[in-house]
């Protein structure tokens, strides 16, 4: 190329940038230089004109070194390329990107043979802030410096007056110089969680190598609370990745009554895997007491997850004390084998006093029965196997009772249904239903004295069959539903029953061998609907409808308790000179079976639901349901005395969505004679003594809402000598920590959250109640239990940080208040402080909680308990 078309050509070129557009620039790659854009060769190239680009000859060869990707860049001011030195400056608003890396800057220098890209920013017309100071972005990783220097190439740089936020933190320093991809010194280093500009506590060290998305290493550290320093370490260890890392979990620390001053979670946590981790801790107490836990959690997403736990404490509570023993282990597992296939397991088995010794959570303390249960399904198109285990404890009196269960389940199906079928248009014999049951279940009980001696321990199976026949037309308006039910047990054993007539004493014999115990039944019910409506169209109500629906069903089973059956035996009583009729069978883990006599039944049941309609809109209508009440009971007409069954009512209302109503009961019709203390087969009215005697009762009523939303308020005036914050004003220093939005001399940075009488009255007030009361009386003055109790929890936002809750129980019976609590939190920024206070009772005490936010930073906290009787 000739020299003048050469220069004629760059001309041209230059005078057609649009400075505020942006460039690309690739090294070593073919210059193309459409409008508003520039690019350089690295070789010796011909020129393409009809793409109207630019060819530059060097005689520098940098085919080993040198940009070897596209550079986009960008400048508001002027771009200045310097051709012979192969380099360019960018002024104002200036901007570099180069594949991950991205920098922006008030000025930009570029160097294309070394791959240095230095950056920085002007002062401003006082001298004292920098305006315009480098930001450097890599992958996410944000650098902020007075100036950068960065090489491309060897991923090599400095940063100077830096301050870098990371995934995990915020890093200030007045030097910071990148090694390698992942490794830089940062010199006057601190490190922080807290994004203020001025944060509110940071860890300071003249010397800190940061290995990135691995670990920071400084020596000596400071730790300064709001630039108050606090204490100093040799060496600090702090971690630089997100996720999980094994390390060392720092203790908690406090002082109890009866066990001592004592170290809490201290141990190991060890990240395995992705899958999998194991936490190490205990509780060591200065009077002998401790408590050591081992945790493994696995979890392999869409497939299983769970944890097991396993505990053993050592407790005494004065040095010449024996120490007593207790263990804890559990097991939860949740896995979905396959859609059709699923296993659960969630298992608890401990020593009587394990949680008593070891728990300082209310809801632990006053648990008295832990429970087990572990199952596994697996279903067919029509069918399912399940297998089923169940365990009980009882931590007070020892008693343990556990089950182990397998059933088969066959749904219903149409034996003479055909595919033709079309539905609503079957034949009679087509709506004939089958369905199958079957159980096989063992169980064991052991149970303790006052003592803890063993009383009994025994153990039962058997097998339950239960088919069932049923056939559903519809007559009309009425649903008809005959059906036949056959159900049938196997035993391994039956019971013999006789009285001595020397001692009165009734003695049982066991025999073994293989017993079936069937029997059947046939029933057949009849349901409809009827409506009511009434349409008022008063006061916003467009219609209230009431809906009955009534239920007859007519009940047969044979007398089983015959001796053709062989079910039942019967022994002589001496003493009242008659035969005592008994089951075989009445021990057993299904129990009895059929039940002594004939039913000829008809049961009666009777729901009344009431709704009303009201207008939201003009044209929108929204449906309340007001009432819901059911009305049942059984007349058997078999029976010798007392056909007609207790009469059972309950009924449930939400008033406004509002307050939450339930109510049941159970009323007796016969007439109780107070002389021989029981009921006669004489209905009351018969006897002129009402109608219905209450035998149980029992009501609740819940609700919760807002007592104050919030809002209104004054703004007050601020304390003289203090000014308040200009909002307006922004960090201008490159070196944040020395910076605040909030200058430190206004009110609401010394009074926080606007400063004590600039906040408005903002205290968002709810209410919980929960009032119950229940009551068992079978003879009219004859209480067999009763409780009241009213529970009210009420919570507060009294600023949008400070919250505060208190709980109380009362028993009415009792006449005492029951674990009574106070909670308080607030939301430091990157602090939390949680407070909680039991004034009185068995867990009278409380328990404090200050700690950062940030879960790497999880063990930075202080906490304090104290409880007198030792369980904080």
């Amino acid at each position: 190329m000739r020299p003048w078309l050469f220069m004629f050509s760059l001309i041209i070129a230059v005078s057609a940038l649009d400075s505020a557009a942006a460039r690309q620039l690739a090294l070593p790659d073919t210059a193309k230089t459409p409008a508003h854009s520039g690019t350089v060769h690295d070789s010796t190239a011909k020129a393409d004109s009809s793409r109207d680009s630019l060819s530059i000859k060097t005689p520098r060869d940098s085919s080993d070194e040198g940009i070897d990707s596209i550079v986009t860049y960008s400048a508001k001011d002027s771009i200045v390329y310097r051709i012979h030195s192969r380099s360019m400056h960018l002024v104002n608003k200036a901007e570099a990107i180069y594949e991950a890396q991205h920098i922006t800057s008030h000025i930009i220098d570029v160097d294309f043979v070394t791959s240095n890209v230095t950056s920085y920013g002007i002062p401003d017309s006082s001298g004292k802030n920098q305006l315009g100071t480098p930001i450097f972005d890599d992958k996410g990783e944000l650098y902020q410096g007075n100036a950068i220097t960065y090489n491309f190439r060897t991923k090599q740089g400095t940063v100077v007056l830096a301050n870098t936020k990371m995934e995990t933190g915020y890093y200030y320093g007045d030097k910071i110089k990148r090694v390698s991809e992942d490794v830089m010194f940062v010199k006057n280093g601190r490190y922080t969680t807290c994004d203020l500009p001025h944060p509110h506590f940071y860890f300071e060290s003249p010397e800190m190598e940061v290995i990135l998305k691995d670990r920071v290493f400084a020596e000596p550290v400071y730790f300064y609370v709001d630039s108050v320093p606090l204490f100093v370490i040799p060496f600090g260890v702090f971690p630089n990745k997100e996720g999980r890392q094994s390390g060392i979990l720092i203790p908690g620390y406090g002082d109890e009554t009866t066990r001592g001053f004592f170290l809490q979670n201290l141990g190991y946590y060890f990240a395995l895997n992705d899958y999998t981790d194991f936490a190490a801790t205990t509780d060591l107490y200065t009077k002998g007491s401790s408590t050591y836990t081992g945790t493994f959690r696995y979890d392999l997403r869409y497939d299983f997850t769970g944890n097991i736990t396993a505990g053993y404490a050592r407790t005494r509570f004065e040095p010449d004390d024996p120490i007593t023993t207790q263990w804890n282990f559990q097991l939860n597992h949740d896995q979905t084998i396959d859609p059709q296939t699923q296993l659960d397991a969630h298992l608890n088995f401990e020593s009587q006093q394990y949680l008593q010794t070891t728990s300082t959570n209310i809801n632990d303390l006053l648990q008295s029965i832990i429970y087990s249960q572990a199952s596994g399904a697996h279903s067919w198109d029509f069918s399912s196997l399940g297998l089923n285990y169940e365990r009980s404890q009882n931590l007070e009196t020892k008693d343990v009772s556990q089950s182990a269960s397998t059933t088969y389940t066959l749904q219903q199906f149409y034996p003479f249904r055909s595919s033709e079928t079309v539905p609503g248009s079957e034949k009679w014999y087509e709506l004939l239903g089958v369905a199958y049951s079957g159980n096989f279940q063992a169980a064991q009980s052991v149970n303790y004295d006052t003592l803890g001696n063993l009383l009994t321990n025994t153990f039962q199976y058997g097998v339950q069959h239960s088919p069932t026949i049923s056939f559903t037309p519809k007559l009309g308006q009425i649903s008809l539903t005959p059906s036949f039910t056959y159900s049938e047990l196997w035993y391994p054993e039956r019971v013999l029953q006789y009285k001595n007539p020397g001692d009165s004493l009734v003695e049982t014999t066991t025999e073994k061998g293989l017993y079936r115990v069937w029997w059947y039944n046939t029933s057949v019910s009849a349901t409809t609907r009827l409506y009511g409506i009434v349409e008022p169209d008063i006061f916003g109500v467009t219609a209230i409808r009431h809906t009955l629906i009534p239920s007859i069903s007519l009940t047969y089973q044979p007398d089983f308790s015959t001796p053709r059956y062989s079910y039942y035996g019967t022994y002589y009583d001496w003493q009242s000179q008659q035969n005592v009729q008994y089951s075989y069978f009445q021990n057993e883990i299904f129990g009895a079976g059929p039940g002594p006599g004939m039913q000829k039944s008809i049961g009666i049941s009777l729901d009344n639901i009431f709704e009303m309609k009201v207008r939201s809109s003009d044209t929108a209508t929204t449906k309340i349901q007001l009432l819901d009440a059911t009305l049942s009971t059984n007349y058997n007409f078999a029976a010798d005395s007392f056909q007609l069954a207790p009469i059972a009512f309950s009924a449930h209302t939400n008033i406004l969505n509002t307050f939450n109503i339930q109510g049941s009961g159970t009323f007796s019709p016969y007439y109780y004679d107070a002389d021989s203390g029981r009921r006669l087969n004489v209905f009351k009215w018969q006897r002129n003594d009402g109608i219905l005697d209450p035998t149980s009762f029992s009501f609740s009523v819940s609700t919760q809402f807002a007592l104050w939303q919030g809002g209104g308020g004054q703004t007050g005036v601020a304390a003289p000598g203090m000014a308040r914050p200009d909002t307006s004003k922004q960090p201008t220093s490159a070196y944040p920590l020395e910076d605040s939005i909030i200058p430190k001399d206004s009110w609401a940075y010394y009074m926080g959250e606007d400063g004590a009488g600039n906040t408005p009255m903002k205290v968002p007030l709810s209410l919980a109640l929960t009032y119950s009361f229940s009551q068992i009386e079978p003879f009219p003055g004859q209480i067999t239990s009763r409780t009241s109790a009213l529970s009210a929890t009420l919570t507060m936002k009294v600023t949008p940080t400070w919250s505060m809750s208190t709980s109380v129980y009362y028993d009415f019976v009792a006449g005492t208040v029951q674990a009574p609590s106070v909670s308080m939190s607030k939301d430091l920024h990157c602090w939390q402080l949680d407070f909680t206070w039991y004034p009185t009772g068995y867990l009278q005490g409380f328990y404090l909680n200050l700690h950062v936010k940030a879960p790497q930073l999880n063990d930075v906290k202080v906490t304090k308990r104290d409880n007198t009787e030792g369980l904080y």
